[in-house]
């Protein structure tokens, strides 16, 4: 997704400019980031769990 006014926005860095579809952008992008990032660290927890009841 890119905004139509400012397609060279990267949604690594935060809007500098007050387009609204831009800092929406930028939020949804960090509440992305944190739920693959829980994901990520329950399924590690798991797999250490699996791990620890095998040996």
């Amino acid at each position: 997704m890119n905004c139509e006014k400012h397609p060279k926005y990267e949604t690594k860095k935060y809007p500098t400019t007050e387009c609204k579809w831009c800092l929406y952008l930028w939020d949804f992008k960090q509440g992305a980031d944190h739920i693959l990032d829980e994901v990520d660290r329950k399924f590690l927890e798991s797999l250490d769990r699996l791990n620890s009841s095998v040996n």
